[in-house]
């Protein structure tokens, strides 16, 4: 399946709670498991490399999309 890493990006964007592994799976059935955690892991090292204003954290047992520490009093 294509685009894996962009729809597990949008997923996470557009939830308001962490998204825990098991959903992505739920929405991407045939792709496997390792995989997911793979390009979830990866995604938050090119977050953490590009030094911009957020991250992607696991977070409560998901994943989400926070503002840097720093950047939090702004």
């Amino acid at each position: 399946m294509e685009n894996i890493k962009a729809i597990i990006e949008a997923l996470i964007l557009a939830s308001e709670v962490p998204v825990v592994l098991e959903k992505i799976c739920l929405v991407l059935p045939d792709v496997e498991k390792t995989q997911i955690q793979e390009t979830l892991d990866n995604l938050m090292a090119e977050y953490n490399e590009r030094a911009g204003g957020i991250c992607l954290q696991e977070v409560a047992g998901g994943y989400q999309f926070r503002t840097l520490p720093e950047f939090g009093p702004w």
